[in-house]
């Protein structure tokens, strides 16, 4: 429905942007004419008027006065009428005596208007004056001043002066018949190109409404939950853009699915194990095959720990993911946190393997120190979890110009490539099996990421020249908490 009313929407702007320009070109091309007909009549006029003028220079030079015109106006009209080509019917040259010699021919068949038939058109506007612009021939009421004047000059004197009025509207029926004909040209060839925009109008709103509706109903199914439909794209770079996007769409919508349910599924197993253990202890105890004494109450102490270590992790994870993870943000050391994390798992007898550590003096940065702690905490658990016993972890720490660089390297076991860029990713083990036994929750690293995140730090694992797994975490120096970090402070 959508795009069908797209589509008479788009016919309905074509047409009237094509109606509204035929409107506007037909008015423009009206007046257009009109003024370009009468300067081309003025025009005209003026060419014949120079003509004229010229051979009223010779014709006064035979007889020396103008006494002829002025005592006949019908002697002033055939003269006139001779020497002028107005409607084309003269072909000839004249002498200044005013006698014809022909240079061509006319048709027998075509007969000549008489002077009197010229009465009332145009060259009925040219008038005679003398050399001080007095009116020989002609209407004495019009002004001077409303006349174009040509000189008739004989031996660079002005012996009078030829006169004609500009065409300011259209006199003649024939030229007001030309212009009648040419406006009803316009008008049909309007007409068609009317007729042709509405042809290309609809052919342009269906071609654009198709792939449109395509896309509409590809939508439609993605917002039902069908993610695995894709767009077609045919219609111009635009159109492919837009058909690109809502594929794009739908794949990160079918991988956040599939996420969501290897997620769910993921966490299903992580409390199945604990649950199914727990299960079968009580079991055990409660029909009398394991005996209840501190040992196996220790064994569901232990496996309640893991429990409350998932929940916890899940919980501060879901946090991660509503923004609601505060950042006390303050001026900390790097180098004391990191030596306070290492000393305590020494102290606690946890660190089964060598841990070598370059203390150095590094510059305050403005971070949330519980949260570095937590973020240097997990990768040591990590590297507990997964180091072989009497293996080690190498710590290097390095200042650099506007970075803290630490270099976190322990020894095998190592990782796959391929797994390397998952181990970040939330219940995610390098382990080929889930056994429980090697590892925790499995979100611990994912805690680290989010952390780094948070403060806009960047993590990159790669393979350790130890055998094992190497960490590069690269601090900015300065403040490096953007609006949302502040936002997340709780202060």
């Amino acid at each position: 429905m959508f795009v069908k009313k797209l589509k008479y929407r788009l016919l309905l702007t074509i047409l009237s942007i094509n109606t509204l320009m035929l409107i506007v070109t037909i008015g423009l091309s009206t007046v257009s004419l009109d003024r370009g007909f009468l300067d081309y009549l003025n025009q005209s006029q003026a060419s014949r008027a120079e003509k004229l003028a010229a051979n009223l220079s010779g014709y006064y030079h035979t007889h020396h006065s103008w006494q002829r015109f002025a005592d006949s106006k019908r002697e002033w009209m055939k003269y006139i009428y001779r020497f002028s080509d107005v409607e084309g019917h003269a072909k000839s040259q004249f002498s200044p005596d005013g006698k014809e010699h022909d240079t061509g021919r006319l048709s027998h068949r075509h007969k000549q208007p008489r002077p009197t038939d010229l009465l009332g058109k145009s060259n009925t506007r040219f008038l005679l004056l003398d050399e001080k612009k007095q009116v020989i021939v002609g209407p004495s009421h019009i002004a001077i001043e409303d006349l174009v004047t040509v000189a008739i000059d004989l031996d660079d004197h002005a012996v009078g002066y030829l006169g004609f009025r500009q065409h300011t509207e259209l006199a003649s029926s024939i030229d007001r018949l030309f212009i009648n004909q040419q406006r009803n040209n316009f008008i049909f060839i309007a007409l068609g190109i009317f007729i042709t925009s509405i042809i290309m109008a609809f052919f342009i709103a269906g071609r654009l409404s198709r792939p449109l509706k395509s896309m509409a109903e590809v939508t439609k199914k993605i917002a039902a939950g069908n993610y695995q439909v894709r767009a077609t794209g045919k219609g111009g770079e635009e159109l492919n853009t837009l058909s690109n996007t809502i594929n794009v769409l739908a794949e990160s919508l079918r991988q956040s699915q599939l996420g969501r349910q290897r997620w769910v599924a993921d966490i299903a197993h992580e409390l199945r194990t604990p649950l199914a253990i727990l299960k079968g202890e009580i079991e055990a105890m409660v029909d009398g095959v394991r005996p209840m004494n501190k040992m196996n109450l220790e064994s569901l102490q232990q496996e309640v720990s893991h429990l409350t270590l998932l929940v916890d992790d899940l919980k501060e994870l879901s946090n991660v993911d509503q923004g609601a993870l505060n950042y006390q943000m303050m001026d900390c050391n790097v180098s004391e946190i990191l030596s306070s994390v290492l000393l305590l798992a020494q102290q606690e007898r946890k660190a089964v393997i060598d841990v070598q550590y370059n203390a150095i003096e590094t510059p305050d940065i403005y971070a949330d120190s519980k949260r570095l702690k937590q973020l240097f905490s997990n990768l040591l658990q990590n590297t507990l979890r997964y180091t072989e016993t009497g293996g080690s972890l190498q710590v290097v720490v390095s200042v650099h110009a506007e970075t803290i660089e630490v270099l976190w390297q322990d020894s095998s076991p190592g990782v796959s490539a391929q797994d390397l860029p998952h181990l970040t990713e939330r219940l995610y083990r390098a382990e080929n099996s889930r056994n429980r036994a090697f590892g925790g929750s499995g979100l611990g690293l994912a805690i680290v990421k989010s952390i780094c995140d948070g403060h806009g730090f960047t993590l990159t694992p790669s393979h350790s020249l130890l055998g094992g797994l190497c960490w590069q975490l690269v601090i900015p120096l300065g403040d490096v908490v953007d609006d949302n970090q502040k936002n997340h402070r709780g202060e």
